[in-house]
This record gives C-alpha cells, sequence and structure tokens, in this order.
C-alpha cells in the first residue's frame, strides 16, 4: 500500500515556529508503531468523530501532518481545534501511543497539521510509582519540549 503524497506547502508549513527543537523522543515512539493511527475530532455539532489517519512529520519535526476528515471545516468554525491521535498496541499487553494536539487546516488543501500537547504510552494496570494522579493506570509521559 502506497502512502499518500502531502502537499510541499503542509510538509513546510512550521517554518516559523520559534521552537526549533525536533521531538525526538515521540518521533522514536511513532516509529515503533507499525499501525496508522486513530485521529480523534470533535465535530461542529460537538460529537466525537474518528477515523484512522497516515500521518507524516513536516520538515521541522515538530507537526504531524494528516489528511483532514470532511468534518473538519466545521470542527474548526465552533472552535474545536484540539485533537488526539491514538496509535493501538502492537500486542494485547503493549502499551497505547496518545498524542493530543492543536490542529489547523492548511490551506484549501485538505491537510491537518498537529503540533502536539501531550504524549503519553498508556495501558491498563496498575499505575507507575511517582507518576501522579493523572492516570490511575501504567502510563510513561512522553516530554513535549
Amino acid at each position: 500500500m502506497t502512502e499518500p503524497a502531502f502537499p510541499a506547502s503542509a510538509a513546510a508549513s512550521s517554518a516559523a515556529d520559534p521552537t526549533t527543537e525536533p521531538l525526538t523522543q515521540l518521533q522514536e515512539q511513532i516509529a515503533r508503531f507499525y499501525r496508522d493511527p486513530y485521529l480523534l475530532t470533535v465535530t461542529a455539532d460537538n460529537r466525537p468523530h474518528c477515523g484512522t489517519v497516515t500521518v507524516q512529520w513536516d520538515t521541522s519535526g515538530r507537526r504531524l501532518i494528516a489528511a483532514a476528515p470532511s468534518s473538519w471545516p466545521g470542527s474548526a468554525q465552533s472552535g474545536h481545534c484540539q485533537v488526539s491521535l491514538l496509535w493501538p498496541p502492537p500486542r494485547p499487553d503493549g502499551y497505547s501511543l496518545i498524542v493530543d494536539g492543536d490542529a489547523a487546516l492548511v490551506d484549501a488543501e485538505q491537510v491537518l497539521t498537529v503540533r502536539p500537547t501531550r504524549a503519553v504510552l498508556h495501558r491498563r494496570g496498575a499505575g507507575r510509582p511517582g507518576a501522579g494522579a493523572s492516570c490511575s493506570s501504567d502510563c510513561i509521559p512522553i516530554p513535549i519540549p
């Protein structure tokens, strides 16, 4: 299966981002998952929407690029610009990767850029010592500089 081609303007979209450090740890984690993630959004009428997308990094290494769902223009107009990307675990006892971020549509190309704001490896089970009260499961935060 061939990966979709993304427009060059999407790949260069974050060139003006003042933070230039690539998200190396997050990039390494995403590379370990062989499946495409699910993109979770909220539609204009406040309903959840989920679909599988193929993602790639932009040229700065700070934003992910994915095809925009058909419901995205209404979501953005309603102020629902936060999204989550969910990579299922590669095996039943493995970790899922969850990346939350702020999304924006690139021009009229129907391509989203996602600036990660939070990322975590997550699986059911007892929480890790010192992980804090934010999660009662086995979670490993991935730093986003």
